[in-house]
């Protein structure tokens, strides 16, 4: 008997031990570091570096304007900006170089409003050169590597304040083919100087100039990257009052600009016109973009469109539908004067995919509108269902989903939060971290355990996916209903006096909170407690009626509350690998200990006794 009980404990520990490592193996591989997935913008803006030299070698790279042209004594400039070419690759179908020209300077006249007159020396020209570093003097004679993009403004052209823009598909191809860590370009002009002594000057902003919305920029496609709802079809003013907007169904997953046909001419004043995105009409903004409209602007012609350029790339679903909701500042004839802004509109809901609305109805009629974007590898979570009702002392459950988008692949870790009021009481279980196949899901199973006295209310839980630099959200909401009368421990109860007692309430955290969290411990916990009731209830009426034995009875109940201690950490050793499993463990180490301590212990003591005894009276014989 010595041998067995023997080999029965030590076969015991060897579990737990087994259990523990498992436990620390996962916990090590959850928190190693997880590689990252970063996904590439289709717009580049110029690195800060972006400056231009003169032909003296003096050098300025911390201004918001570059000059291109020459100046006082003949001494002449060139400017130079460069983008990161980091996420970059593959095949483009198109890219194309932005800058903002906002004035000239002839002579000792600036001119800052459109048209904006040609200062001379020839046409303006974009150079594609090397990698430049930090700018300095030996730059300003970088040669051209080739795929030069060309004329950036004409000898006699008469550009308007804004952007222009420039090819340059070409060079940044080359440079992805050639493994170039940027794009680079040199902006000069055909002739260095007329010398006449005085300035004859482009302006162009720079990316130290307040907010991205006059900042160099480029704008790239990939072969996937484009998606353009443009409608070329005759077009009508449209100037209504009251909010109005468009639906529209991407096909790529990154939105990074948004182009509309817009009105101003006839205003007198310049208005900030915001473009939000939403999931619906009045739903939560998931993208915002804005930009100044002043006078004069009329998007009347085909391929004419008024820019609107996110912060950073908008997250969609391809396939899913979306809202642009347009806030014009003005879109109505003020009293006594003719500043308006409208937008124009094709007649016939000529896009297939959306329709302009008014007011939250639908038109007959469609916005004039072009999304830019592209196709990254992405992730999005779901939940089914995304609503729990649970009763206190109960256990529901939800299936997380992760799907991969656009050959997405990478581990994901899953945690939770809660949004507002958090309630107590409540256990929640999330396993993860986890990895989608490429263009696949994979799932998650989300346990939210109420106790008995979990707080009663309804919840928002958070779930979130993490990895690298992206991550994704869900809300399940959870709605807790009033606790039901549980059944007590009755012997505890009487020896304690209370069930308010610190002791009871432990052992019926662990019966109840841990063991019974979940379907399968809650049949257990049902077993054992219809078992426990057909002996209990004369022992708990024995102690309530003598008093007197009550500290015989704490003596007694301290090795059950040491086994609850333990078949605790048992359970959350357990639970990280599968909380049904956890419970299952726990009970087989709790009940074993009980009966070993109470049942096992005392036969082998009353055993032992008896033979001392039979000895005793044979020696005496």
């Amino acid at each position: 008997m010595p041998f067995r009980i023997k080999y029965v404990f030590h076969k015991m520990i060897s579990h737990i031990l087994i259990i523990l490592l498992l436990t620390v193996t996962l916990s090590v591989s959850r928190f190693s570091p997880l590689p990252e997935v970063d996904a590439a913008p289709a717009v580049v803006y110029s690195d800060p570096s972006d400056g231009f030299v003169s032909s003296i070698g003096s050098v300025e790279t911390s201004t918001s304007y570059v000059f291109v042209g020459d100046g006082d004594l003949n001494v002449y400039f060139r400017a130079f900006v460069k983008f990161s070419l980091s996420g970059v690759s593959g095949i483009l179908s198109s890219a194309k170089l932005y800058l903002y020209v906002y004035g000239t300077t002839i002579g000792a006249a600036g001119y800052f409003v459109s048209p904006l007159p040609n200062p001379g020396l020839g046409d303006c020209v974009i150079v594609h050169i090397d990698d430049y570093g930090s700018l300095d003097a030996g730059d300003f004679n970088a040669p051209s590597i080739g795929n030069d993009p060309g004329v950036l403004i004409g000898a006699i052209q008469t550009p308007s304040v804004g952007y222009i823009s420039i090819d340059i598909t070409a060079a940044m191809q080359d440079d992805v083919n050639n493994g170039r860590a940027w794009s680079a370009f040199m902006i000069k002009m055909s002739m260095n100087t007329n010398n006449d002594g005085m300035k004859n000057l482009w302006h162009l902003y720079t990316s130290e100039q307040a907010g991205t919305d006059k900042d160099p920029y480029v704008e790239y496609v990939s072969q996937l990257g484009l998606t353009d709802q443009n409608n070329d079809v005759p077009r009508s003013a449209v100037a209504n009052i009251g909010d109005w907007g468009q639906s529209f169904i991407p096909t790529g997953n990154r939105l990074t600009r948004i182009d509309l046909a817009l009105d101003s001419v006839g205003n007198v004043n310049t208005y900030h016109v915001t473009v939000n995105v939403r999931n619906n009409w009045g739903g939560t903004i998931i993208g915002s973009a804005a930009t100044n409209i002043p006078p004069g602007i009329r998007n009347d012609d085909v391929g004419e469109f008024t820019p609107f350029i996110f912060p950073t790339p908008v997250r969609l679903i391809p396939g899913t539908q979306y809202i642009i909701e347009v806030n014009l500042g003005l879109y109505y004839h003020q009293s006594g004067t003719n500043d308006m802004i409208s937008w124009y509109c094709a007649s016939g809901d000529t896009y297939p995919n959306g329709r302009a609305i008014q007011g939250g109805s639908l038109r007959n009629d469609d916005m004039i509108f072009r999304t830019i974007g592209g196709t990254a590898a992405d992730f999005m979570l779901s939940a089914s269902p995304n609503s729990l009702t649970i009763p206190a002392g109960t256990l529901r459950t939800s299936t997380v989903t992760v799907s991969s988008v656009s050959g997405f692949s990478s581990l994901i870790v899953l945690s939770y939060s809660w949004l507002g009021a958090t309630p107590s009481g409540v256990t929640v279980t999330l396993p993860g971290p986890v990895m989608p196949p490429p263009d696949g899901s994979t799932t998650s199973e989300l346990q939210v355990f109420a106790s008995s006295t979990a707080t009663v209310g309804t919840f928002t839980l958070r779930i979130t996916g993490t990895t690298g630099t992206l991550s994704s959200d869900i809300d399940v909401i959870i709605q807790i209903l009033g606790a039901t009368p549980t059944p007590s421990c009755i012997i505890a109860t009487a020896t304690y006096e209370t069930t308010l007692a610190s002791e009871v309430i432990y052992i019926r955290h662990v019966r109840d909170d841990l063991i019974g969290s979940n379907q399968i411990g809650k049949h257990i916990v049902n077993g054992l407690n219809t078992f426990y009731y057909s002996w209990a209830p004369p022992i708990a009426s024995f102690i309530a009626e003598h008093k007197t034995v009550r500290p015989v009875f704490q003596i007694l109940l301290l090795p059950l509350l040491a086994i609850a201690h333990v078949t605790e950490a048992v359970y959350r050793a357990v639970a990280i690998l599968n909380v049904s499993i956890a419970s299952v463990a726990a009970v087989i180490f709790a009940v074993a200990s009980t009966a070993t301590i109470y049942l096992l212990t005392p036969a082998i003591m009353l055993q032992t006794t008896r033979r001392k005894l039979r000895r005793s009276q044979i020696n005496s014989k």
